[in-house]
């Protein structure tokens, strides 16, 4: 992977984007957002802290695992998942962090929740 210069304005955007998915996906399900030390002050520091956030936004999807179903977040939509395009937003946050960190840790399982919501006729709109 070639080594692509980034500025702190593109890893400040990409560390709001966690952020804001987190935020989102964890008001929506009722779940306290913990209070985090996050730090923006430098390079180094937005790195740890995207990082961070993307750990904690993980452990909120449990769809790779056994019984589950890839791709879907679990939800308080009225006794069921989530919408697909607050979906969307959280792999787009996971596809964002690796673009920009170049941290391949949740690529497979992004990959994996994305491919597995294309539906019959090629879009994101399958029966499950």
């Amino acid at each position: 992977m070639p080594y692509i210069r980034l500025n702190d304005v593109t890893l400040g955007n990409m560390i709001l984007s966690l952020g804001v998915v987190a935020a989102l996906v964890l008001s929506l399900s009722g779940d306290a957002l913990a209070a985090a030390n996050l730090k923006i002050d430098s390079r180094v520091d937005i790195l740890v802290s995207s990082k961070s956030l993307a750990h904690d936004l993980m452990t909120f999807y449990n769809g790779n695992q056994s019984g589950q179903i890839p791709g879907i977040l679990p939800g308080p939509p009225p006794a069921g998942p989530y919408y697909f395009w607050e979906a969307a937003h959280f792999w787009s946050a996971f596809i964002d962090y690796w673009r920009i960190t170049g941290d391949a840790t949740y690529n497979e399982v992004a990959l994996q929740g994305m491919e597995h919501q294309v539906g019959p006729g090629s879009n994101f709109m399958p029966s499950n």
